[in-house]
């Protein structure tokens, strides 16, 4: 279709086609079917054959940079762009390539002016595009663990993108504000606050803020810097700092002003939230850490080293799931002592229990168009577990594997302090998610009690949390040091009680953060939303506290709010029950408190059913409540629910049956359809295991089996 000449032309003039580059027409129309028709290299000859007709033709060059990018030649592209913008410096279709070029070629930090660049002069005339620069710069500020200016670029995305783009950057700001990966206060929203300053230093701040609106933090920071000399005594100065320097991605500078303000502010909550963030940057960017290593050795026989490490005592072999080609030929978990069997675990305590120190992944042959030898990866952290893991497999293995040339990479990277706080335990796969949560809760009572607060960290100036009880001058940093702690638990899936920890430290629980009226409370922080005195809120303000609850997803929270919201009968007819039942279920049940599990199980099916009572709904409840009584084989109410499984829903369900059965199979728990299988409540049940919901795999398999396991996990 031929172009037309009354649509504004390509060239970025403004003009009309047919009154600025209508003598290209003709022949860019040609190079555009080439486009589309999959001949990139031909429309390139032709381009470049047209740019020495026409030269600096913004439309030839800026297709010719596009088609540079599309044939992934970014270096290409931007040496076009930057040398077309030598002439043109205010194009702004080629500043965004130019940005976009850049930023393949040469990574982020050598990029980040020209992305600024990009941000600041073609927002409003190319709103899509810049908003893929700002996702591409998430993407990368996310793989380097810098949470904050991750969140800030998405957001930054979703508020130029075109309608037809927000939706889908929506979602993703959803899914990282609910990422249980994240230390929650860093999550949601930070506001900037405002100074008291005199007018030329208001000018100064609100050219700060102008920065802040095109996603220019950096330069943002580098404004309000002199302000924390002119005025150093202002907490909100620094503050802003801090949070700029975040959004950069700079986080030792953020770190740096966070604390700055938090010595300065007389609020004490707004100080230990300026405090808290302060510390979890510090954690992020502290230079004593432990890596966990990778060796890689080639094989020289897969099965007959399967046959040598399945007789080996410390290392236990998980079950991988079915049907993935990703998937290891063989794992095994390297235990700090011999492997347990289930029968085992009554007896087992925190000192007794195994622990996973290692991980083995084999690996057959691959033949293809290019061949990858059998192999064997042995991971860990590095140091005293790496070393013994490396040689238990050099005693084991032996000449079945040719260590003459291995190979070593950094999996991962933590702060020393906490990769120390964790533990894996290496259950059999068959043990029931009751005895695993009787020894995890044992550790993490001992954890609590006396290995954090007994343990020193740098957060503290090299003392202990105990060492600082009764310090005045420590008194925010030890706040901070908890609210810190209880994000490294909410990751780890542990419901801390933060107000019996602060008490031991001898501090009161942060004052409540009051609200005016029905004065909105969706635009605070984490750790803000936390302190609401929620049983004064209205309705409203509930409903938007539930919501942001639910979607942040920090259990604390969860099990405070939701109760409360379901009580209220206005917030009952607006809350999606289905997911707020479920929700308090499955955190119940995670947290080892089976009763209220079961109960919340049984009012959601209570409450659904007046509703909707579809087949549907109420096996989606009954399965909710067979996954939890699985996970204790000697529950009595388990029986009976499987033979409703059997003589109900299989019959309607017929694919049923085979999921079920396979279910029951790996926990070694009989099945309703077996000789004698349908048993009447009273009946003693089979012992068995537990399967975790979502996993086709017995628990403990199913969480190193296919990936790399990382030691503290």
């Amino acid at each position: 279709m031929a172009m037309d000449v009354y649509a504004p032309c390509p060239c970025g003039s403004g003009k009309k086609l047919k009154f600025c580059c209508a003598d290209l027409a003709e022949d860019m129309d040609r190079i555009t079917r080439l486009m589309e028709n999959n001949q990139p290299r031909a429309a390139l000859q032709q381009l470049e054959a047209l740019a020495k007709r026409h030269a600096r033709s913004s439309w030839v060059e800026s297709t010719r940079i596009l088609v540079h990018l599309e044939l992934a030649e970014p270096a290409a592209a931007r040496d076009l762009a930057r040398e077309f913008l030598e002439h043109q410096p205010d194009h702004e279709f080629t500043l965004v390539l130019y940005a976009t070029s850049a930023l393949q070629a040469d990574g982020y930090d050598q990029a980040e002016k020209l992305v600024h660049r990009a941000f600041q002069r073609a927002s409003r005339k190319f709103p899509s595009m810049v908003a893929g620069l700002a996702l591409a710069s998430a993407a990368v500020m996310s793989s380097r663990g810098k949470f904050m200016s991750a969140r800030e670029h998405l957001g930054f995305a979703l508020k130029i993108a075109p309608d037809q783009d927000r939706q889908e950057i929506f979602v993703r700001l959803l899914e990282f504000d609910n990422s249980a990966q994240i230390p929650y206060p860093l999550r949601g929203a930070h506001n900037l606050p405002q100074a008291a300053l005199s007018e030329p230093q208001q000018s100064e701040f609100k050219k700060a803020l102008k920065y802040v609106s095109v996603g220019c933090w950096r330069e943002a920071a580098d404004v309000l810097q002199p302000l924390t000399v002119a005025v150093p005594e202002s907490a909100e100065v620094h503050h802003a700092v801090g949070l700029c320097r975040a959004w950069s991605g700079d986080e030792a500078a953020a770190a740096a002003a966070l604390h700055a303000a938090a010595g300065r502010y007389s609020d004490l909550a707004t100080a230990v939230e300026c405090e808290t963030i302060a510390q979890l940057l510090d954690q992020n960017v502290a230079t004593d850490r432990t890596d966990v290593l990778s060796l890689m050795v080639p094989l020289n026989s897969v099965s007959r080293l399967l046959t040598a490490l399945d007789a080996v005592p410390r290392l236990q072999r998980l079950t991988l799931p079915p049907g993935d080609p990703d998937a290891p030929t063989a794992s095994y978990q390297v235990l700090d002592r011999p492997r347990v069997r289930r029968e085992d675990m009554a007896g087992l305590t925190v000192e007794t229990a195994p622990q996973v120190v290692a991980q083995i992944l084999v690996f057959d042959a691959e033949r293809g168009v290019q061949e990858v030898p059998a192999r064997m990866l042995i991971v860990a952290a590095a140091g005293k577990d790496f070393d013994d893991a490396g040689d238990l497999m050099r005693a084991v293995v032996g000449e079945l594997a040719d260590w003459s040339q291995p190979e070593t990479s950094t999996v991962s990277s933590a702060a020393r302090e906490l990769h120390e706080l964790g533990w894996s335990w290496g259950f059999p796969a068959n043990a029931s998610a009751v005895e695993r949560q009787r020894i995890d809760l044992e550790q993490w009572a001992r954890t609590v009690r006396d290995v954090w607060p007994n343990r020193k960290t740098f957060l503290l100036g090299g003392r202990s949390p105990r060492e600082c009880v009764g310090d005045a001058s420590s008194r925010v940093a030890l706040y901070a040091a908890a609210y810190a702690f209880d994000a490294y638990c909410d990751e780890a899936g542990y419901n801390l009680d933060l107000d019996a920890v602060l008490k031991d430290l001898q501090l009161e629980p942060l004052p409540p953060f009051e609200v005016d009226g029905d004065a909105p409370v969706s635009n605070l922080s984490v750790m803000q939303t936390e302190r609401l005195p929620v049983e004064s809120l209205t309705d409203a303000q509930l409903m938007s506290v539930a919501n942001r609850t639910l979607l942040i997803h920090h259990d604390r929270s969860v099990l405070r709010v939701l109760p409360l919201a379901l009580e209220r009968p206005n917030c009952l007819k607006q809350l999606d029950l289905d997911r707020c039942y479920m929700t308090l279920a499955d955190l119940c049940r995670q947290h080892g408190r089976r009763d209220q599990a079961l109960d919340w199980i049984q009012r959601g099916r209570t409450q659904i059913s007046e509703t909707d009572s579809s087949f549907e709904v109420q096996a989606r409840w009954d399965f909710r409540e067979l996954i939890l009584r699985l996970e204790d084989p000697s529950d009595p109410g388990l029986r009976p629910l499987l033979n409703k499984f059997a003589t109900y829903y299989s019959p309607k369900l017929p694919q049923l049956r085979p999921q079920l059965e396979g279910i029951l199979a790996q926990l070694e728990v009989e099945s309703p359809w077996s000789a004698g299988g349908l048993v009447m409540p009273g009946d003693r049940p089979a012992p068995g295991g537990v399967w975790q919901p979502g996993s086709p795999v017995a628990a403990g398999a199913e969480s190193s089996g296919g990936k790399l396991w990382l030691p503290g996990q």
